[in-house]
């Protein structure tokens, strides 16, 4: 039954995807100040502050290490250079998901509920999960069961009928590595494929996951800037016919996210415009003098 409703909402997304390439090409190309990167005269990209793209990463799959190409079966991110920044799985450096809530704008008036896990499981609502041709599905029961392990072959996905809105909690709450000085070397990783429309990210800074207090309104990542960090990796996902490109985007927490002095961040909020498909998850990064401490409610969910 599951397959079937993933099938279902796949088949949905199916036509919203081919729709929306023609329209994220003339996106990535229009100059708006609010809606993507400005080009210089010398023809630069100039990328919204503190944000830096993927550079190159290793990857693990079932046939060993790799560094790109088309997966229908899991491949994890294992090591990851994006800005100025490696960050590497062996040394706890990508920090995962210890809570989650998804909730979700039906009626487009700004006031967002929640998604159970067993609805998004089901398949038949505006988020569901989304997990490569070959991967086996069947251990994974929530929305947190399928966001940890770094895994690019399993993602949530939005069918665009509905604004996501989702929050995150950090099993290790983290500072930035340069308080107060914009860098490139990112503590926030977006990661999946937006179809033009870009999303939106803003650090949790404290609160709890059913009401996070954020460090300021979420940031506009554009679709020009999303572009400009695909991955080299492509998921095919089971109902899809053709291969999603998966971007790799990171934000600073002072310059890209306002977090300042000291302040930790404990997770992170990821909302996503409704109107096309979207497959994505989110990351933190770290070296070890920037992790702060654990949460006790990694078990939550």
């Amino acid at each position: 039954m599951h397959q079937v409703s993933r099938d279902r909402s796949a088949r949905s997304v199916r036509a919203g995807l081919l729709a929306c390439t023609a329209i994220a090409l003339t996106l990535i190309m229009i100059n708006g100040s609010n809606t993507v990167s400005s080009v210089t005269a010398s023809g630069t990209l100039e990328r919204p502050r503190g944000t830096s793209t993927f550079a190159t990463a290793r990857f693990l799959s079932e046939h060993g290490e790799v560094f790109g190409g088309s997966f229908g079966s899991s491949v994890l991110l294992d090591t990851l250079t994006i800005g100025e920044a490696t960050y590497r799985s062996s040394m706890d450096e990508m920090i995962e998901a210890a809570s989650v809530r998804v909730r979700v704008d039906r009626n487009g008036d700004g006031r967002y509920e929640l998604l159970s896990d067993d609805e998004i499981m089901r398949g038949d609502g505006p988020v569901s999960f989304a997990f490569g041709r070959n991967v086996d599905s069947t251990p994974y029961r929530t929305t947190l069961d399928v966001m940890r392990g770094r895994d690019l072959a399993r993602l949530l996905m939005s069918d665009g009928r509905a604004a996501v809105q989702l929050d995150v909690l950090l099993t290790t709450e983290i500072i930035d590595d340069r308080p107060d000085i914009e860098d490139h070397a990112p503590e926030a990783i977006v990661l999946g494929s937006f179809n033009g429309q870009g999303a939106r990210l803003a650090a949790i800074i404290g609160g709890n996951v059913d009401q996070p207090i954020l460090a300021r309104d979420p940031v506009h990542i554009d679709p020009a800037t999303i572009a400009a960090g695909e991955s080299g990796v492509n998921i095919v996902v089971a109902g899809l016919d053709a291969p999603i490109p998966i971007s790799i985007v990171g934000l600073d927490l002072f310059g890209g996210l306002g977090v300042r002095g000291q302040q930790s961040a404990l997770g992170f909020r990821l909302e996503i415009p409704a109107g096309s498909p979207a497959f994505f998850n989110v990351l933190g990064t770290a070296h070890a003098a920037q992790q702060v401490d654990r949460h006790t409610d990694i078990d939550e969910d």
